[in-house]
């Protein structure tokens, strides 16, 4: 949100930004999240940032409700629920590298499986890749 100054001038009220007050309109957290093969092979990778929640992911707030349900801790999404994988074997790797909350850098690397390995322990994050 932008600060805005009134003045009055004439009987006129004059609204301008406040210098400066374009800085609280940033976002706190600014992830971005690429799933290759081992290789490097097959990249995708799209952006997200959270309050406010937005970005290149498809679902930014589910996305960014996901994080902050684990203060940004990738390592302590619990896995979904009920969801059966095959054994088969297409390893795939999420990569995840940012700031969370203007505070925490991270660079977090993890190769599964398959895909279906990597959604059920990750949920929505990563779910814009196959």
């Amino acid at each position: 949100m932008k600060a805005i100054t009134v003045m009055a001038l004439g009987g006129a009220l004059l609204f301008a930004a406040v210098p400066g007050a374009q800085a609280d309109s940033a976002p706190l957290s600014e992830l971005t999240l690429t799933v290759s093969r081992p290789d490097g092979a097959g990249a995708t990778s799209v952006t997200l940032t959270c309050d406010p929640d937005g970005g290149t992911h498809p679902s930014p707030r589910a996305a960014c409700d996901l994080l902050r349900s684990v203060d940004g801790n990738i390592g302590m999404i619990r896995p979904t629920r009920g969801v059966v994988c095959t054994r088969e074997y297409a390893p795939r790797t999420a990569t995840a590298r940012g700031v969370w909350r203007g505070t925490k850098r991270f660079v977090i690397v993890r190769t599964f499986g398959n895909p279906c390995q990597m959604h059920a322990e990750t949920g929505v994050l990563f779910a814009f890749a196959r």
